[in-house]
C-alpha cells in the first residue's frame, strides 16, 4: 500500500471511530428511563419509626426500588407506599388505602 493511501484509510478509519461514539450514547440510563419524580411520603414521625433519620441512609450510586401511586393528572409525581433498597429490603412507608376507604 502507497504512503498517501494508507493515511487516507487511517484518516477514513478515524473518521468512522468518532461517528460510532454517540451511537453508544443511546444507552445511558437518563435516555431510557425517566429520573426525575417527586414523591410524598408519611409524616416525619413515620419516616424516624421506619430508620430514615439518619444521615447516610441513601447513597449515591445504589439503586432503589419505589413503590407508591402515581398523580391522577398522569405527572410525575406520586404518593410513596414502600421502598426496596440494594440490599433487598422492602420498607413499607404507607399501610392505607389509596382510595381512603
Amino acid at each position: 500500500m502507497r504512503p498517501m493511501t494508507r493515511s487516507m484509510l487511517g484518516l477514513g478509519l478515524a473518521g468512522l471511530m468518532t461517528l460510532a461514539a454517540p451511537a453508544l450514547a443511546h444507552h445511558a440510563v437518563q435516555s431510557e428511563f425517566d429520573m426525575t419524580w417527586v414523591f410524598e411520603t408519611a409524616a416525619p414521625n413515620g419516616l424516624r419509626r421506619a430508620g430514615f433519620s439518619q444521615k447516610g441512609v441513601f447513597k449515591i450510586g445504589e439503586a432503589y426500588t419505589f413503590v407508591g401511586y402515581q398523580a391522577r393528572d398522569g405527572s410525575r409525581m406520586a404518593f410513596l407506599e414502600s421502598l426496596t433498597g440494594p440490599d433487598g429490603k422492602t420498607v413499607k412507608i404507607w399501610f392505607g388505602d389509596p382510595n381512603a376507604n
